[in-house]
């Protein structure tokens, strides 16, 4: 079982501080960016946005920047807006190496997405992964 999340808590602080720096010391504070990962290899970078949270208003240089490393690091990219039931997920790829695995957005369901997951790590999804899905959803398949 992955361990929760402990203090459901971004230091928004550091953001706001590091902003005192000046123009020519950009950062960005990320919502959620996940490496996914198989035996301690990364397999993409994923930059999860929940569907309210998500503006399409991601400034160019803070996209650049993360094709860049993901690109440096050969890599797959992607953006993932997540619905709040976890029922919608819409995959879009942002570098050439994430064009290769979903060349365009797709919208895909929860199952999928798990599918999708496993896929990135050359796996299939362990029966019981989709049994629990169904059981958190009631039903959804």
């Amino acid at each position: 079982m992955v361990k929760p999340e402990r203090t459901h808590e971004r230091d928004v602080s550091l953001s706001e501080r590091h902003r005192l720096y000046g123009i020519d010391c950009p950062a960005v504070d990320i919502d959620l960016l996940l490496i996914e990962y198989d035996q301690a290899a990364p397999v993409a970078l994923i930059e999860y946005k929940n569907e309210h949270a998500y503006s399409g208003h991601t400034s160019w240089t803070t996209w650049h920047a993360l094709e860049t490393l993901a690109n440096n690091a050969m890599l797959p990219l992607f953006q993932v807006i997540y619905s709040s039931d976890f029922s919608r997920w819409e995959v879009r790829p942002v570098n050439y190496i994430a064009q290769y695995r979903i060349p365009q957005p797709v919208e895909m369901d929860e199952p999928d997405f798990v599918r999708f997951l496993y896929s990135l790590r050359g796996r299939e999804v362990p029966p019981e992964v989709l049994e629990n899905l169904q059981k958190a959803k009631g039903g959804c398949q």
